[in-house]
């Protein structure tokens, strides 16, 4: 009877150790495709599987990986739509401050200056939304690829 309950004890263990063993490899290939699959974004560019890159022109590089998830592509498109705005009104600003910096009339450059002031007053929040869309355009494409 001794023998058959340690028997029965051993095997218990083990069975308990191989459980325990299967549900760190588990947590171990979750983190590894975490590591290799997900991206994070860098000033310049982002990271994956432990290599920069930078987005590409217009944000090409970027776009392929957001296409792994049909959620990131619609937010990745209001990113690039906010981002092309905001380009658009950044060389207007431009425009605006070089004029005023060399016109001779008084009036047309304070007219200026004042236009350049508001297009900058227009671009913070432009700016703020855009980043704000790459960034969960980013989280959803990884949230998907953990899937």
């Amino acid at each position: 009877m001794k023998t058959l309950l340690m028997c029965f004890l051993l095997m218990m263990c083990n069975l308990i150790h191989a459980q325990k063993d299967d549900s760190l490899s588990q947590a171990d290939k979750k983190l590894s495709k975490y590591e290799a699959e997900t991206i994070y974004l860098t000033f310049s560019g982002f990271i994956k599987n432990g290599k920069a890159d930078d987005m590409g022109l217009s944000g090409g590089k970027l776009k392929k990986e957001m296409m792994i998830s049909p959620d990131a592509v619609i937010v990745f498109k209001k990113f690039q739509h906010q981002r092309n705005w905001l380009f658009l009104i950044s060389g207007l600003e431009l425009a605006t401050s070089i004029a005023a910096l060399t016109s001779k009339n008084k009036h047309l450059k304070t007219g200026m200056l004042i236009s350049g002031a508001a297009l900058s007053v227009i671009s913070i929040p432009l700016y703020i939304g855009s980043v704000n869309n790459e960034n969960k355009a980013v989280w959803l494409r990884n949230r998907d690829v953990l899937n």
